[in-house]
């Protein structure tokens, strides 16, 4: 009809529209009956003007408003009124939230009332457009990060609302699988630094690798950079980046570009259909932010390596041995990740593969649309299947590649990988029936070595471990977590976030040279013996 207005329309935050922020405010129609509560207003900001509830503190039903009995504020048949820009006393009413632009920040409610209504996203939680009261603490916000009311899925940060917005306080922890208010003070004993996911496990938000930077330890560049007063310091690119974004002057400033349309890009289907440039205004302190680990989590493993209070390397080597036996034995499919938190949601479908495009390739197409069918259209990727010879190399070690060294070949090694392993270059199927079983032997505990068939069934045990005692050290009945199990099952979490994506950021590059980053594997056999300086990829 004639009142059809044609909005540009897109799922994803897209800056070339002009999106707002949802904001709440007093509404002083909202009165709080179950409070009763006198406030004032500023008379600087009262642009409304009406009735004063310490002077006309009668309620007429019949004008349907507050009046002066005696008459002496206004005549009779008429209702109180101050004029706006005064101070009023007021009965303390509710906050009303008014949604964005462009983004599904408000959900439709139907239950509450006898008729549906619209309500913001609640705290602690993200909605995606559709979403209705029923589903609406489906997908928690992801662990280290705050969620205000009316989040939204968008993983920019240059998004009013995005879920990636706002990193976790300093001295807080947030995480609402683990606690009801899901913004916590740090609990004793303990350090929570900026972006603080879960203390008791020592997990950071791990911003960097959630929005795919490229990893702070390949930036070589250091630079002299004045602090204040007669103080200096040496920077990276990435630190001076990170500086640079909390600049007050660069949070006003705005760049602008301009985009030709791209008839390839569905998202931006209404600006194609205008066949003009558009322009697109960019916060400069936000597009510095954009390319910065903003919770430190490189800098922190930096200096736990530094400090040999972490041996990372072998971490890496505990994820190759268990990444091959995904690769070869894995009969499920991915678990169906929610878009905040990555955990599986308790009803419906993730959809963190559209939300986190790009993030996660699946082993093979049957299994990625064996877990959700509707997503393949929408950023399913997936690799050509199962692999289980892997090609050994003596100046490589990579997910898929070289031999993974145990105790009696080399001085370095993984943690809990027996010489039985023979490296994990070749599994083979020793079932005579039912399921896959290669019989992988891997240290599970600091007391057990066990043998899994499957990468299914190391799996549901180091799940099941890994919570019963993370529950025991946050109950105060143990002082840490098994580092077997905490390597085994981190090892498993990002496999099930990033599939076969891992083999882009988790490897060992070779290096001609020794540093506090790196490590020496010497293989040592009946034939021949090797060295391999590596240093850890992210």
């Amino acid at each position: 009809g004639n009142g059809f207005i044609d909005l540009p329309k897109s799922r994803r935050f897209e800056p070339a529209f002009n999106c707002t922020k949802g904001f709440k405010l007093f509404n002083s129609t909202l009165v709080r009956h179950d409070v009763k509560r006198v406030v004032y207003t500023h008379p600087l900001h009262d642009y409304e003007g009406g009735y004063d509830i310490e002077k006309c503190p009668t309620f007429d039903p019949q004008l349907n408003c507050y009046i002066d009995v005696t008459f002496e504020l206004h005549p009779p048949g008429e209702c109180c009124n101050v004029e706006k820009f005064r101070q009023r006393a007021i009965l303390l009413a509710a906050d009303q939230f008014y949604h964005g632009t462009c983004e599904s920040d408000k959900i439709c409610a139907e239950g509450r009332s006898s008729e549906p209504e619209a309500k913001p996203c609640d705290d602690s939680f993200i909605c995606d457009e559709g979403t209705s009261l029923e589903n609406s603490l489906k997908y928690p916000c992801p662990a280290g990060f705050i969620c205000g009311f009316g989040t939204t899925p968008d993983t920019k940060l240059e998004a009013p609302s995005g879920q990636l917005s706002h990193l976790c306080d300093e001295g807080r922890y947030c995480n609402r699988m683990i606690s009801e208010v899901g913004n916590e003070v740090c609990p004793r004993n303990y350090i929570c630094p900026t972006g603080t996911a879960d203390p008791f496990e020592g997990r950071l938000a791990n911003d960097g690798l959630l929005r795919m930077l490229p990893s702070p330890f390949s930036d070589e560049s250091i630079h002299l950079h004045y602090l204040h007063g007669e103080n200096f310091g040496f920077y990276c690119d990435h630190e001076m980046k990170c500086a640079a974004s909390t600049k007050p002057s660069l949070k006003k400033r705005f760049q602008t570009s301009w985009k030709l349309p791209d008839e390839t890009d569905s998202i931006l289907e209404y600006l194609t259909r205008q066949q003009k440039p558009f322009s697109i205004s960019m916060n400069e302190a936000t597009q510095l932010e954009a390319t910065c680990e903003r919770d430190k989590k490189s800098h922190f493993i930096q200096q736990a390596i530094n400090r040999n209070d972490c041996n990372c390397h072998s971490k890496f080597l505990i994820l190759a041995a268990i990444y091959r036996l995904w690769k070869c034995t894995s009969i499920n499919p991915l678990d169906d990740l929610g878009l905040g938190e990555p955990t599986v949601p308790s009803m419906g479908n993730g959809k963190r593969d559209f939300w986190y495009s790009d993030s996660r390739v699946h082993l093979d197409r049957q299994s990625a649309t064996a877990m959700d069918p509707s997503m393949e259209p929408f950023g399913l990727n997936w690799g050509e299947g199962k692999v289980c010879k892997f090609l050994p190399s003596n100046n490589k070690i990579s997910l898929t590649q070289g031999r993974i060294p145990h105790s009696r070949d080399s001085p370095i090694h993984a943690r809990g990988i027996p010489s039985e392993s023979k490296g994990y270059l070749e599994f083979e199927d020793v079932a005579e029936t039912g399921n896959v079983d290669v019989r992988f032997p891997i240290r599970f505990t600091w007391q057990s070595f066990l043998v899994f068939a499957n990468y299914f069934e190391l799996k549901t045990s180091a799940v099941d471990e890994f919570k019963r005692e993370r529950d025991a050290v946050a109950a105060g009945k143990r002082s840490n977590i098994d580092p077997f199990v905490f390597d085994i099952f981190k090892s498993i979490q990002l496999i099930e976030q990033y599939g076969e994506k891992l083999e882009q950021f988790a490897y060992l590059e070779a290096t001609n040279t020794s540093s506090s980053l790196s490590i020496e594997l010497s293989y040592v056999d009946a034939k021949n013996s090797s060295t391999l300086y590596a240093l850890a990829g992210r």
